[in-house]
């Protein structure tokens, strides 16, 4: 299902070094970080190169930025590329998630990431589809090599109530949330 998160975000951009760049052809590098607030709750490092023209208003840039922070309730991190192109001061952009980029809660994220920019604020709208929780149990067992909860039996009796098994050789392990 696509989700929609809103908010705000502080950004600081610093010059870099570029190894070996002409100054005749006008390419720059940066680094950036962010503060993201909002829906989307983290903290980003990344780098830009950018180009510029002879002609006013035309330019162009690609970035990199790892993501780390808090999605719908979902701790990971992940990467946004972004494309962005000014062609005689008509501006185009496209972030988006770099596919399987998203970790631990976040693996399977794809999306893409509006910049909005007025009167000197910037704030953004990321359109994003994560996969459905999986099963605590059967990720746990996949880790581990051991079968699934859900495809062996276990001994002991499950309390419903904290999802684990009470006594028994599987005391005290998670009881699969399949079955609940």
């Amino acid at each position: 299902m696509t989700q929609t998160a809103r908010g705000e975000f502080d950004v600081s951009m610093k010059p870099l070094a570029f190894e070996g760049a002409d100054p005749e052809f006008m390419l720059g590098r940066m680094s950036i970080d962010k503060q993201i607030s909002g829906d989307l709750t983290a903290s980003t490092v990344g780098q830009m190169l950018s180009a510029m023209t002879g002609t006013d208003g035309s330019a162009g840039y690609v970035a990199m930025e790892r993501v780390a922070g808090v999605l719908d309730g979902r701790r990971g991190t992940f990467v946004l590329q972004h494309t962005g192109t000014m062609k005689r001061g008509a501006p185009s952009l496209v972030v988006t998630v770099v596919p399987d980029s998203g970790t631990d809660e976040l693996v399977g994220l794809q999306g893409e990431f509006k910049i909005n920019v007025e009167e000197g604020r910037h704030s953004y709208e990321f359109t994003y589809r994560l996969p459905a929780p999986q099963c605590k149990c059967l990720l746990a067992s996949r880790l581990s090599r051991q079968p699934c909860c859900a495809s062996s039996p276990h001994e002991g009796q499950p309390d419903e109530t904290n999802h684990s098994f009470t006594h028994g050789p599987n005391s005290g392990r998670t009881l699969c949330c399949c079955r609940l």
